[in-house]
């Protein structure tokens, strides 16, 4: 069930979930997103939360900035470092300007 929803509206979405629970498995290698856009008026509701969902982010900057900044952290000379020193280090590097301190 939705959580908020009224009852009315849980049971049309149990429905749209029966209706897709009573479809057959799709193949591994198929597009959901054309699966979802095909099954759009039958099932609006769930395919409004697939798409909300099953949206990916086709970049990997985000994880290249972060093993910079492990690179940038970590170093022969800090060696020693503990897991809870280095997670703090990382943070710090990563905090924007913004929420430091003022001068």
């Amino acid at each position: 069930m939705v959580s908020g929803a009224e009852p009315s509206e849980q049971g049309y979405f149990s429905e749209e979930f029966k209706l897709y629970l009573s479809r057959p498995l799709l193949p591994r290698k198929s597009n959901p997103f054309t699966f979802w856009a095909q099954s759009e008026n039958a099932m609006p509701g769930l395919s409004a939360v697939a798409f909300k969902y099953l949206t990916v982010i086709g970049s990997s900057v985000a994880s290249e900035r972060l093993v910079s900044t492990l690179n940038d952290v970590l170093s022969d000379k800090r060696c020693r470092l503990t897991d809870q020193h280095i997670t703090e280090r990382v943070f710090m590097n990563r905090l924007e300007e913004q929420y430091w301190p003022s001068k």
